[in-house]
């Protein structure tokens, strides 16, 4: 849809098939024979996408981050929206994207089927993409990371125009020391990770990803070593889980989960709505103990 600088890719179901009263047997072969239809494309969602209001906030995920591309993608899932248990499972009523840079612009009312009963209730999974680059030492190549502003919101609440809610977290450091960029000297093995609030939105947790950034037969590789969810602006890094001179990053999200956001064991569920948006740290390295730079003591 749309020309030019403005073409966007419009996906949205095209046939299915409804199917009540069936019981299939553990272990027994079925075949299902049964002609699709097409869904009435009968409901529609905003998709005025501002995507320099996203871009404008990229110095602020990472120095280098390079702006991509946004989505809109509406959903339906069964029963609620809205609790912490709701359940995963979920089916893709359409998608909206757009390419990489693309300007600002309103595509109209985005149409999409509905062929569900009532008891899924529709959501919206929404995106704008950014991409930092990092090379390992030594390392002949680089990797890419995939970060930047995500929302999980009910159908209802789409943003109109499709415009930033939260920012990323501000002014990051590692043990004290500027963390915006790759830091200069090493950290300890258990370095504390401390951030300012997001200038845009109010949060109601972080998360914080500690990833590692590997060479591996000459190329640059990145592994998890550790999330958290924080409910304040630092975390330290527990024993055993860094190691002396290899190198790593944080990416800390900004999260507003909504007062849904219960820790009740049941990792299997979504929170929405659910917004966040990801800061990337500078690269860092701890050191041996005994040459780490350690910030001013305070009075």
């Amino acid at each position: 849809m749309g020309s030019g600088g403005y073409t966007a890719v419009h996906v949205f179901d095209d046939r299915f098939i409804r199917l009540t009263n069936v019981t299939l047997a553990s272990g027994t072969p079925a075949v299902i024979d049964a002609l699709l239809e097409r869904p009435a494309q009968s409901f529609t969602m905003p998709s005025d996408i501002r995507t320099s209001s996203f871009a404008a906030l990229g110095a602020s995920v990472h120095p280098r981050a390079r702006p991509g591309s946004a989505i809109i993608n509406p959903q339906a899932i069964p029963h609620a929206v809205k609790g912490p248990d709701v359940p995963q499972l979920t089916t893709a009523l359409g998608f909206l994207a757009l390419p990489d840079e693309a300007p600002d612009h309103d595509f109209g009312p985005m149409a999409y089927g509905d062929f569900l009963d009532p008891l899924w209730k529709k959501w919206a999974q929404l995106g704008f993409s950014l991409t930092v680059t990092v090379a390992a030492p030594g390392a002949a190549s680089s990797a890419d990371i995939a970060t930047g502003f995500h929302g999980a919101v009910p159908i209802a609440e789409v943003p109109n125009p499709f415009v930033p809610v939260i920012s990323p977290p501000g002014s990051p450091t590692v043990d004290g020391m500027d963390a915006t960029d790759d830091l200069a000297s090493p950290v300890t093995l258990t370095p504390s990770i401390a951030w300012s609030p997001p200038s845009l939105g109010a949060p109601t947790h972080y998360m914080v990803a500690v990833n590692e950034v590997i060479s591996h037969a000459g190329a640059t590789e990145i592994a998890p070593v550790l999330v958290a969810q924080v409910y304040g602006t630092s975390f330290r890094v527990p024993p055993a889980f860094l190691a002396t001179g290899h190198t790593y990053y944080a990416a800390i999200a900004a999260t507003d989960a909504g007062p849904w956001d219960v820790l009740d064991g049941n990792y299997d569920a979504w929170l929405f709505p659910e917004n966040d948006a990801e800061r990337i740290t500078g690269l860092f390295s701890p050191g041996n103990q005994a040459s780490v730079h350690r910030p001013p003591r305070g009075p």
